[in-house]
């Protein structure tokens, strides 16, 4: 099973803000995910890899159409994100861009919250399928 299959599968509430130029999700993870069975078996946390696809399925549930990760401009994983705390994104849309084909780029910055900590920042270019 895939990160994204897992994270669809988690509670998720997704919600817009600033005008629609910015999307709020809250994710809630069970722990019995299989996400967390390998990373790592007696201390596990959140991959940072599903971190990105959480952004991935947030944007895709916002414009309602499949993305696919263009570029990663940038991450920083700054803490720990364990199983049955809730992770906050807030990802601000910086812009989105004709490309080809009809294909719209996205570019985004996204700050990743738990226990109200910052745990993750990322910078992604994403593209519409």
């Amino acid at each position: 099973m895939s990160f994204y299959t897992e994270i669809t599968q988690a509670e998720v509430n997704i919600a817009t803000k600033d005008q629609g130029t910015g999307i709020r999700a809250q994710f809630n993870f069970p722990e019995t995910l299989e996400l967390f069975k390998g990373h790592f078996p007696s201390r596990p946390i959140l991959p940072g890899v599903a971190q990105i696809e959480m952004a991935r399925f947030a944007l895709e549930t916002f414009f309602e159409k499949k993305v696919s990760i263009k570029k990663i401009k940038k991450t920083k994983f700054s803490n720990l994100i364990r199983p049955g705390t809730p992770v906050l994104l807030d990802i601000q849309i910086v812009s989105v861009e004709p490309g080809d084909n009809g294909h719209d780029l996205i570019t985004t910055r996204v700050t990743v919250h738990s226990d109200e900590k910052v745990a993750g920042k990322l910078n992604l270019i994403l593209v519409t399928d």
